[in-house]
């Protein structure tokens, strides 16, 4: 199972479809991006990423996900 798909299984749980789901990838494709956003992806990173601002980057996609 890649990325999208495992996306798109935890946005069809009705248990599990308030997770945040963030793509991490080497893909750099538009298209790759839609992908993951039609999935029901929060965001997309794009590798190489720097991971001194990993941590941000996650906090500011998901700032209002949260109830």
């Amino acid at each position: 199972m890649d990325g999208l798909e495992a996306c798109r299984r935890i946005k069809a749980d009705p248990r599990m479809q308030h997770i945040p789901v963030v793509m991490l990838s080497a893909r750099t494709q538009a298209s790759d991006e839609a992908a993951s956003q039609a999935a029901g992806a929060l965001g997309y990173i794009r590798k190489p990423f720097d991971a001194l601002l990993l941590g941000s980057e996650l906090r500011r996609l998901c700032a209002g996900t949260r109830s």
